[in-house]
């Protein structure tokens, strides 16, 4: 058993892979997550600071979806200069899920 104390709450928890964060955080990150696709889908030429604005969200907690690959961009975006998040040319700009 490896109990460990969460990232975001500091709550003990029974950590067993990915992110040490508990249930609970989890489940709050992912609402927050949809709402951002959400966001996103009815506001498609917002720059991140507006979505997170917006949204109540971390500019880096956006930045992190964006590596993991949850959220991209299409090619009219206004988000350019996150291009270095990814690696690969395929790299859209709106935020959308993959």
């Amino acid at each position: 058993m490896n109990v460990r104390n969460c990232k975001k709450c500091g709550k003990l928890f029974n950590h067993i892979m990915g992110m040490p964060i508990c249930p609970a955080c989890k489940d709050a990150l992912e609402k927050s997550f949809q709402e951002v696709k959400k966001y996103i889908r009815e506001n498609r030429m917002a720059d991140i600071m507006e979505v997170a604005e917006a949204c109540e969200v971390e500019v880096s907690q956006i930045k992190q979806w964006i590596r993991e690959d949850r959220l991209e961009f299409t090619e009219d975006s206004p988000e350019a200069a996150l291009r270095e998040l990814r690696s690969d040319d395929s790299f859209r700009k709106i935020l959308r899920e993959v």
